[in-house]
């Protein structure tokens, strides 16, 4: 097992910036887990130049300042936010230029965590999740959370009394065991209790349980289930003896059981396969789902194995 903590303790939290309310909310999000960790904040702005067909040209000067000031701008509304909210957690603000997606992945190489708003300036309202957030949910090389948007007046309420747990989705295999690392430790930080999710359906029985249904009855399958959840549980008990945890196991699809069993949570934590969506490769099924869907925070963790 890896303990978030033992590879991260020295990095900060980065909270992507783009002046929607989306980011903001991230940005309140980030303070405030900053504060938790006694980590330090940095405020990233990505300056994204218009898309030139036939190649890159240098801007005219006054498009390109205008740029600078309005992300300069953005900053300076968003270290205002993390003064109000967690005056004690030490800011930095940076600035960028390139695109949102691969700096905000590039940032991610000197990062604990990144913080990023579902939908950005621009996006479509009908998108609930935009392209930027998915890749760089996808790409980042440390844990990821995405933040659901979030009406201003709802930000102070939700953050300061949410006493929900922490949900995390397990799988079969030990490519949990990163989630369930940031799972348990977002959990121990915040007092609350672990809710540990196993789905089993008919395909992940015909992987781990190849002679069902010849030999085994249901009740066989659901026995063995609860086996495996509480082996992938059992060391991260040991390592956090104060959390209580929550073992659930259910049938039918992964990402629809685990939006419903953590309907009262206040963060969901997934595990991903650690492949760059920049190689054209994408967030599976069950976690673009969750993104897509959950009302609270989602934590995109990124698995040491393989």
């Amino acid at each position: 097992m890896t303990n978030v903590s033992d590879t991260a303790a020295h990095h900060d939290i980065v909270a992507g910036v783009d002046g929607s309310d989306s980011s903001l909310w991230a940005v309140h999000w980030a303070a405030l887990e900053a504060r938790r960790h006694a980590a330090p904040l940095r405020l990233v702005h990505v300056c994204h130049p218009p898309p030139i067909r036939h190649g890159r040209v240098a801007l005219p000067r006054g498009v390109a300042e205008a740029l600078a000031d309005c992300g300069k701008e953005y900053l300076s509304e968003a270290e205002h936010l993390v003064a109000e909210v967690t005056p004690d957690v030490v800011v930095r603000s940076e600035q960028r230029e390139g695109h949102p997606a691969e700096e905000m992945i590039d940032a991610s190489d000197s990062a604990r965590l990144i913080v990023i708003g579902s939908r950005g300036v621009g996006g479509f309202t009908s998108l609930l999740v935009g392209s930027v957030a998915l890749t760089v949910a996808a790409g980042a090389r440390c844990p990821v959370v995405v933040t659901p948007a979030a009406k201003e007046r709802d930000r102070d309420d939700y953050a300061h009394t949410e006493r929900g747990p922490v949900a995390v989705g397990v799988g079969r295999g030990p490519l949990s065991d990163a989630a369930l690392g940031f799972g348990f430790e977002a959990a121990a930080v915040r007092g609350v209790d672990l809710m540990a999710v196993h789905v089993w359906n008919e395909a992940t029985i015909e992987t781990g349980w190849p002679d069902y249904p010849m030999r085994l009855s249901e009740q066989d399958v659901v026995d063995a289930e609860h086996r495996l959840l509480a082996e992938r549980l059992a060391g991260w008990r040991e390592r956090y003896p104060d959390v209580d945890v929550d073992s659930r196991v259910r049938r039918g699809k992964p990402a629809k059981c685990l939006l419903s069993e953590a309907r009262a949570a206040q963060l969901i934590v997934v595990g991903t396969s650690g492949k760059s969506a920049l190689a054209g490769l994408s967030l599976g099924s069950t976690s673009q789902s969750v993104l897509h869907h959950a009302h609270c925070p989602v934590a995109m963790v990124r698995s040491t194995v393989g």
